[in-house]
């Protein structure tokens, strides 16, 4: 086997502990860096190191020019984006000497958006809902009276985890008064993820559905799921943009058609991650058909709401972090949800958001 050194970066990912251990259990090496050291991955005993670095959009070019040192001093091969940091490592790709797996910034930009998005997909023959980037309340009052729902969606054009979405009452739609913001059709239905790892000559998709929540953004339970007319059609879609990294999307199977509706886009690793093989880096492969969840936060639902069905539930999946990457994630990642509470709590933010801060792109020009 040819072992690599391979670099993670966003390692504030949970999945990133995931990662990892199949990456080592290959025989690979693998090095971490963030900009924050809330990670719980760097007390994994799979990882060799990790580099704390300055954060990607308030220093971009320091922070890509720390990679590049990174890179030089550990002898990288691979470097894999798991957070939003993807978008300045995109920008800058020519500048580094490794494989950075991340595609071109112009398609970055096209499918991050989420109005764009979907009307790339519409006008492709694709599903998805009607969408307007409304620069004003005129916009909205346009969009609205040539709509028939009655149920719409408010989110920022650059959003994630559900951060800023908003579900509103047809009448209650021009009581919006922040803009630019994308209004956008609401479809009823069940919420399905799709996470894609797309390779030149390989592609493998990773298909479950989005049941289980914190709150009404994460998910905090996985179940890879076969379904083919799913998997054809987003393969379709990755085969017409001719993606080449990671790609994931967010769809409603809408409860009136039973037709598959692409909501948004995810230029980046998601939790679909879990289910994928140390060897679909490199080749296309079949996903891991298991279930996964993040345990304290499940056993926190269950508490708050019992049911016979999330005990099952419960009890069937694996949690994220676990003890098989020794006993100091486990516990890591309560000091680490700590540490998120306390800065969302000094920024006046949620948790996810706070997350976030240092790492996201929000469509500024980068030079």
């Amino acid at each position: 086997m040819n072992t690599k050194c391979i670099l993670l970066t966003g390692a504030r990912a949970p999945i990133a502990v995931n990662i990892s251990r199949t990456l080592t259990k290959a025989g690979h090496k693998v090095i971490l860096t963030d900009s924050t050291p809330l990670v719980i991955a760097k007390w994994c005993k799979e990882v060799k190191r990790f580099y704390q670095t300055s954060a990607p959009n308030q220093m971009p070019e320091r922070y890509i020019e720390e990679l590049q040192k990174i890179i030089e001093c550990e002898n990288i091969e691979l470097v894999i984006p798991l957070c939003e940091e993807v978008f300045f490592i995109s920008r800058y790709k020519d500048k580094f000497n490794a494989n950075i797996f991340v595609e071109e910034f112009s398609k970055m930009q096209l499918v991050h958006h989420k109005a764009k998005f979907c009307d790339w997909a519409l006008e492709k023959g694709f599903y998805a809902p009607k969408s307007m980037l409304a620069k004003n309340k005129a916009d909205i009052l346009t969009f609205i009276e040539q709509s028939k729902k009655q149920c719409f969606i408010l989110k920022q054009p650059y959003t994630r985890f559900s951060n800023s979405v908003r579900i509103v009452e047809k009448e209650d739609v021009l009581q919006n008064d922040t803009f630019p913001i994308v209004v956008q059709e609401f479809i009823e239905g069940r919420e399905w993820c799709t996470y894609s790892v797309a390779l030149k000559d390989g592609l493998t998709t990773v298909l479950y559905p989005s049941d289980i929540h914190y709150g009404q953004g994460t998910t905090i339970y996985y179940k890879q799921t076969s379904n083919k007319v799913l998997q054809d059609y987003v393969n379709q879609v990755i085969k017409l943009l001719g993606w080449t990294g990671q790609i994931a999307f967010d769809l409603i199977e809408c409860a009136e058609t039973g037709k598959f509706y692409f909501i948004e886009c995810n230029p980046r690793a998601t939790s679909g991650a879990l289910f994928i093989k140390a060897n679909a880096w490199f080749t296309s492969t079949k996903p891991l058909k298991e279930a996964y969840q993040m345990a304290p936060l499940m056993l926190g639902k269950i508490l708050r709401k019992p049911s016979v069905e999330m005990l099952k539930n419960y009890r069937k999946a694996s949690d994220i972090i676990g003890f098989s990457s020794g006993i100091r994630p486990f516990f890591a990642q309560f000091a680490v949800l700590a540490g998120w509470f306390l800065i969302a709590r000094r920024l006046g933010c949620t948790m996810t958001e706070a997350t976030t801060r240092d790492i996201e792109w929000n469509g500024e020009s980068l030079p």
